[in-house]
């Protein structure tokens, strides 16, 4: 499942402005693609906020896999 592009979740390497990497996943599967190649400071700043269960929690509907 694809969600519309203001739903995807979107990799930045801490809060405010500048701190996007331009990545973002719409779905479970560019999700892991991303993952594998996105800077690791973003995944340091957003694993730890538990950002991305939300994200599969709350706009992908899966509490299980969140």
């Amino acid at each position: 499942m694809r969600v519309l592009s203001d739903k995807c979740f979107r990799f930045q390497t801490g809060a405010g402005l500048g701190k996007s990497t331009g990545v973002s996943a719409c779905n479970l599967s560019e999700m892991a693609e991303r993952i594998k190649t996105v800077d690791v400071k973003a995944l340091e700043f957003r694993v730890p906020r538990g950002d991305i269960e939300r994200w599969v929690r709350g706009v992908l509907g899966d509490d299980e896999l969140a």
